[in-house]
């Protein structure tokens, strides 16, 4: 129910992502100041990020300034934004894969 998820290292984030919640993603953190070594697939998290939902800091005026900027941003304008970003992490759900994985479980 929250207005805004902030997620620094979760694949939760881009999932809340995926379902056009606003988020604020905190893996160009981890990528640019190398903090962790042993993980290849951070350059593909931060690929399509846009800046106005990737956290580069922890600072807390950074982050204010970040939170405010989105909600400030309408729906329509934050949908557009992150379409491109939406497209890449996530898959569309067919009815076909649906059911498969209804009737796996």
């Amino acid at each position: 129910s929250s207005k805004i998820t902030i997620s620094l290292a979760s694949a939760l984030g881009l999932e809340a992502l995926s379902l056009n919640t606003k988020v604020i993603l905190g893996f160009p953190i981890f990528n640019n100041n190398n903090k962790i070594k042993n993980w290849p697939s951070i350059k593909y998290y931060c690929q399509y990020l846009k800046p106005e939902i990737s956290l580069k800091s922890l600072n807390e005026k950074y982050l204010l300034h970040k939170i405010n900027v989105l909600k400030k941003m309408n729906r329509k304008d934050y949908i557009r934004l992150t379409a491109n970003c939406r497209k890449f992490y996530s898959e569309s759900p067919t009815l076909k894969k649906f059911m498969k994985n209804i009737y796996a479980n």
